[in-house]
């Protein structure tokens, strides 16, 4: 596991603090007997003081370095969730989600039936993600099914931003099993087996219609 920005900042802290800090206490102590002697330990000092705060700083950056990667690593989705019965299918459809290749976190809101969903879309493609519902063994027992939609909320982003253009190019995407328009987002199925859908062509789709995804 790569180490947080956090830890890695408090350790270029812990390392300025705890290694030139005594060293500057101790030359300030020094009892020296000349004013030359005072200059060469002062000069010898920042000299040392030099390298530790270059050393932290690397350490700073290199956290920077690690942090971003990791960010750039996570994918998220909204997928609605079809078929639940009671609150007793929340952690079933939780679990099942985070048995996915790739997904890091899933948290299904009963009320709205909306699982948020964090995964790496390098191992496994939003529309794998979203078929993959279809998989879980239901709580209620093999006679009902759990399915998937995409909820991609969508906004223009320009005037000339058409939203059915935005659906129809999504729709024709091969792979993708049917797409609609509801309250300013696209619902978006995919085709069992079919050819894998990324959300880079999913949002090269509707940005060819002026359109982007909300934030």
């Amino acid at each position: 596991m790569l180490p947080s920005l956090g830890n890695l900042s408090l350790a270029g802290a812990y390392l300025i603090r705890n290694a030139f800090y005594p060293i500057i206490v101790s030359a300030i102590n020094r009892k020296a007997e000349t004013d030359d002697n005072i200059f060469k330990e002062l000069a010898n000092t920042m000299t040392t003081l030099s390298r530790f705060i270059k050393a932290a700083l690397m350490v700073t950056v290199l956290g920077l370095a690690f942090t971003s990667s990791s960010v750039l690593a996570q994918d998220k989705a909204a997928i609605q969730i079809g078929g639940l019965h009671c609150r007793g299918c929340v952690d079933p459809v939780e679990k099942g989600l985070k048995k996915v290749n790739g997904v890091k976190g899933a948290v299904l809101d009963f009320q709205s039936g909306i699982a948020r969903v964090t995964f790496d879309e390098k191992k496994t493609p939003v529309s794998g993600l979203v078929l993959a519902v279809s998989g879980i063994p239901h709580a209620m027992g093999a006679d009902m099914k759990y399915s998937g939609t995409l909820v991609l909320p969508v906004r223009s982003a320009e005037p000339k931003g058409r939203i059915e253009q935005a659906r129809s190019n999504v729709q024709s995407l091969p792979g993708v099993r049917r797409a609609e328009v509801k309250k300013g987002a696209l619902y978006i199925t995919f085709t069992p087996g079919g050819k894998a859908v990324t959300t880079k062509a999913l949002l090269s789709a509707i940005s060819k219609a002026g359109f982007t995804t909300a934030s």
